[in-house]
């Protein structure tokens, strides 16, 4: 695998607000923790700082970089994400750019239309955690003009990268897409019910309270909206928790098991929760292959299955953040301690 590049490096997202409360689906008001928001400023400094400039190992990478695969029908990860969406993916040279302008850009104002006339047939779609703004622009092209097209990121050197890779794509293109960046995990800046469809690539791992993230995505979509996300996720390995550990506390993740993310999503209100393992559909993981080609090669020692392995003590995380990160990852594909799967559900049509 090569290092991660500005079209491929997934980082955590969210809101746009300074506010540290944020409304549950309820009504009631949830004040984020002290604890919480530093880990937030925290992450900011790591992907705007350290990860993005820097040469990531292969295997620390897998977790800042889409795991490579193909789907068996020849789709690529974001496409086959897009398709769960219900919107067909549709590829750089198959629609003209021409005529994609959003109309009257004038009614914008930090991404969100001045008036509240909407027409019914619209379909606003979030790319929640745009990253270098890949999937968004995939949207644009895959939607009429008149579905609006937008994205959110917490780190501003992505946010900038999305918008050089935007505008060499095409003025006619970029000019169709809000992209809107934030500072921390609070309200965001959407009306309630505003959004039909909000998909995300890689993100709610490096959440530091996806319960409130969840709630706050089901207040912007329209009952009946859905939310759909790819996401690595702790397996139901034997000893996954030992070997995930070290991960979160080198690369700043909160990786979940597929029975916490279901119950967070339940508290935030959704329904019809559905998961799809990525394993059983992709051809292959390049991390994985990687990782095989490594040990077989015998340049890289997996630990024993209980615990983690001996070469993270030897370590000072502060000093070699980068390095202690690249052991503790590939240590924990080496257990299958890993996952990859796609999980969509909906806003019930009435609360």
């Amino acid at each position: 695998m090569t290092p991660p590049t500005p079209t491929n490096i997934v980082v955590v997202l969210v809101l746009l607000s300074l506010s540290l409360s944020l409304p549950l689906a309820t009504g009631n008001r949830r004040t984020m923790s002290t604890e919480t928001a530093a880990k937030i400023n925290q992450a900011a400094l790591v992907y705007d700082n350290e990860i993005l400039n820097q040469q990531l190992p292969p295997f620390a990478s897998f977790i800042f970089k889409r795991a490579t695969w193909l789907s068996k029908n020849g789709e690529t990860e974001t496409e086959f994400l897009v398709r769960h969406a219900g919107i067909t993916p549709v590829g750089k040279d198959a629609v003209p750019l021409a005529g994609r302008r959003r109309l009257s850009q004038q009614l914008y104002d930090d991404g969100e239309p001045k008036q509240q006339e909407q027409l019914a047939d619209r379909q606003h779609v979030l790319d929640f955690g745009y990253g270098a703004g890949h999937m968004t622009r995939l949207l644009r092209r895959s939607l009429e003009i008149e579905h609006q097209v937008h994205g959110i990121e917490i780190s501003r050197v992505q946010a900038s990268r999305a918008t050089t890779a935007t505008l060499a794509s095409g003025k006619d293109l970029a000019a169709g897409i809000a992209y809107a960046t934030h500072l921390g995990f609070g309200k965001l800046p959407y009306r309630t019910n505003y959004f039909q469809r909000v998909l995300s690539q890689q993100v709610f791992s490096h959440c530091p309270d996806r319960a409130a993230t969840f709630a706050e995505i089901f207040r912007v979509l329209q009952p009946g909206g859905q939310l759909v996300f790819q996401d690595v996720f702790l397996s139901r390995s034997n000893h996954a928790a030992v070997h995930i550990e070290p991960i979160n506390t080198a690369l700043g993740t909160n990786m979940g098991s597929i029975t916490q993310y279901k119950k967070d999503l339940i508290t935030a209100g959704f329904v019809d929760i559905g998961i799809e393992s990525i394993h059983d559909l992709a051809d292959k993981i390049d991390a994985q292959k990687h990782l095989t080609e490594r040990t077989a090669a015998g340049l890289f020692k997996p630990s024993e299955p209980a615990q983690q392995h001996p070469g993270l003590s030897t370590l000072n995380i502060e000093e070699a953040r980068i390095r202690y990160g690249d052991v503790a990852v590939a240590n924990a594909l080496a257990h299958n301690a890993l996952g990859l799967a796609i999980v969509k559900v909906r806003k019930p049509l009435k609360e």
